[in-house]
């Protein structure tokens, strides 16, 4: 992979910006990157990329909201992904793709549709318990199809969590999530040298639109916070539950 100074400026400018989505909401990282990057870069190479930017992202705002981490919190949502991921796996390798994404799609627009059509300022209404099953099909949709961020967010900010709680929570989620998939790509021998120039370069920029980000989030209420993340999870739900 040789990567002209066009291709790297652009690829700097969307890791960047999907850098400050993670900041500002807690995810957004890897959906937006894998959306714009194979437009540049070969996928498998685009694909290696996001992972190790993706873990070094949540490690980023981690530090930024740490203050706010609630390990128990995140406990369920991590056990339910550990279990998922080789059920994933499992289901990759004898069932088609289609099913699983029509499932999650219809999954997100329930729970959009629910969100949208309830009260912004009244407590969420989620059960606590169902961590363990978020965690699960997420877990199960990520070992799949790497995919399996929408239903953690979903339970995430259908929690009754100041808007600083949800994004440290999902950082301890997505980076353990990130560092295996980096262990992972270490041991199938993924990384290439050329590659190399690329993270370093993108760690400062990303770090600095990381912190913007976070910044950004203290501002910003949580009412409208979760209505935004409300459209994007059923447009996303649409998305999959129409056109898998």
């Amino acid at each position: 992979m040789v990567v002209s100074l066009t291709t790297l400026l652009l690829s700097l400018a969307i890791l960047t910006v999907a850098g400050f989505a993670q900041g500002l909401t807690g995810f957004g990282f890897g959906l937006i990157s894998m959306a714009l990057l194979p437009l540049l870069l070969p996928v498998k190479e685009a694909a290696v990329v996001v992972a190790v930017l993706n873990f070094a992202t949540c490690v980023f705002t981690l530090s930024a909201v740490r203050r706010h981490l609630c390990w128990r919190r995140g406990r369920s949502l991590i056990i339910g992904s550990a279990v998922g991921v080789p059920f994933g796996v499992y289901l990759l390798a004898y069932l088609e793709p289609a099913p699983l994404l029509r499932a999650m799609g219809i999954v997100l627009v329930a729970f959009a549709a629910a969100e949208l059509r309830s009260d912004p300022h009244a407590p969420p209404r989620v059960p606590g318990w169902l961590g363990l099953p978020a965690g699960f099909l997420g877990g199960s949709i990520g070992g799949a199809l790497n995919m399996g961020g929408p239903p953690v967010i979903a339970y995430a900010y259908a929690q009754p969590w100041s808007k600083e709680e949800i994004v440290a929570t999902l950082q301890l989620v997505f980076g353990v999530s990130a560092l295996l998939r980096v262990v992972l790509i270490g041991a199938g021998g993924l990384y290439t040298p050329p590659m190399v120039p690329l993270l370093l370069l993108t760690l400062v920029p990303m770090a600095g639109a990381i912190f913007v980000g976070t910044r950004l989030l203290l501002r910003v209420p949580l009412a409208p916070l979760r209505r935004g993340v409300a459209v994007f999870l059923l447009a996303l739900g649409l998305k999959h539950a129409l056109i898998p």
